[in-house]
């Protein structure tokens, strides 16, 4: 029995022998070297005059002492500066920054005061989007999506709706109107 069992080791071991031998025999290795692995960025910037781009920018005047019919426009751009081959979809939301602004103020102009979104298309205004300063605030609104190394002329318009005397001496202050680019 310790005969036979002897032979099958040996045979395998024999077989194992063989077979790494052919392996070596018969195979290559070929190498691809200098290879470089580098992730790209989304990049969105804003600008007032579409030649000098940052990350902020203050529109002014302040919207101060509105009234009932207050109208005003001011033009901005936009651009999708990213490193990586993608477009940017952009959306915007209102926020309030410290101290943040009572419920009361909120309630009383927060939906009597338009915000209105229009593109410049190169001939005319197309009107993208529309909303109160609570809507602009509770849900933000999406744009349109900007390609890679391309910028958009876009006019922001505030107006009041039904502002009455109840409404006088309300105050929001310390808003923000933040534009987020988000890979499409």
């Amino acid at each position: 029995m310790k005969k036979i069992i002897f032979s099958l080791l040996s045979l395998i071991l024999v077989v194992g022998i063989v077979s790494a031998s052919a392996y070596a025999l018969f195979s290559s290795t070929a190498t691809v070297s200098g290879l470089t692995f580098s992730t790209g960025n989304a990049d969105l910037l804003i600008s007032s005059i579409g030649t000098t781009w940052a990350n902020t920018l203050t529109l002014n005047p302040a919207y101060t002492n509105m009234t009932a019919n207050f109208t005003n426009s001011q033009e901005f751009h936009l651009k999708n500066n990213s490193l990586s081959n993608i477009g940017l979809k952009v959306s915007a939301k209102l926020s309030e920054s410290a101290p943040v602004n009572s419920p009361a103020a909120w309630t009383a102009i927060g939906g009597k005061i338009n915000i209105a979104f229009e593109k410049y298309n190169g001939t005319d205004w197309t009107n993208l989007v529309s909303g109160t300063l609570s809507q602009w605030k509770d849900t933000g609104f999406d744009l349109e999506t900007l390609a890679l190394n391309t910028s958009q002329k876009y006019r922001i318009t505030v107006t009041t709706n039904a502002l009455g005397d109840a409404d006088a001496g309300q105050t929001l202050s310390n808003l923000s109107l933040s534009f987020l680019g988000t890979q499409e």
